[in-house]
């Protein structure tokens, strides 16, 4: 599906065009009026404990056991209706998710009839952690709100991660095309691959690389 259609029918969610395993809960994430979330943005911090060391807020060693503390939230199954997230084709060919967009230059994507992600899971923040989360944020709006104002205005914050197994269904006619294909691939490994008469699906493992994410925004982020 189209991303507009995906944040529609998934209450909000933004599926993360150019994703990776670095993308964390409390990563920051620019959300232009127009166009595309971008997670890399001019005078942008890349995690919001980055902006409390910048305001001396936090130090640095305390700023990394925020990320390890965030990083430890075990994910748990999202709760989908659906018991796989499909992705219009049209909408992969604009994805970065790795090893997709590698596999894009050996194989023409138009040929898969089908991708989707499955067996969901989401990462969210704890209450805790949002509040101690707005603890921080309370002192930086109200001892340096000057200087992060005008940088904040469409900033926004993951609050929720979601992950999911990626399945590409094609024809058979296209499989041994697309074997060839995946060898050239180090970071996208056939976990799963099952086949009938006319179709084979492949099925590969995420990784820890999110497909979607929810983001609230900074300025207005409540624990």
């Amino acid at each position: 599906m189209e991303i507009r259609k995906f944040r529609k029918n998934y209450d909000g969610l933004e599926l993360i065009q150019a994703s990776n395993a670095n993308i964390i809960l409390g990563t920051l994430v620019w959300d232009p009026i127009f166009g595309k979330p971008s997670l890399d943005h001019k005078k942008m911090p890349e995690h919001i404990s980055s902006a409390f060391v910048d305001a001396d807020i936090i130090t640095v060693e305390e700023m990394q056991k925020i990320i390890n503390n965030l990083k430890q939230n075990n994910p748990v199954p999202s709760g989908f209706a659906e018991k796989t997230i499909d992705v219009d084709i049209d909408t992969i060919t604009a994805l970065s998710y790795p090893g997709i967009a590698e596999l894009k230059s050996d194989f023409d994507i138009k040929k898969v009839r089908k991708f989707s992600f499955s067996n969901t899971e989401c990462r969210t923040m704890t209450n805790l952690q949002r509040v101690n989360l707005d603890d921080y944020l309370e002192e930086l709006k109200k001892n340096h709100w000057e200087k992060y104002d005008g940088h904040v205005r469409r900033l926004f914050m993951i609050t929720e991660l979601y992950y999911g197994k990626v399945e590409i269904l094609l024809r058979n006619q296209f499989s041994a095309e697309f074997d060839a294909a995946l060898k050239k691939i180090k970071n996208l490994e056939v976990n799963h691959k099952s086949s009938s008469e006319k179709e084979i699906e492949y099925q590969f493992n995420h990784n820890e690389v999110p497909f979607a994410m929810r983001i609230e925004k900074v300025k207005h982020f409540n624990g």
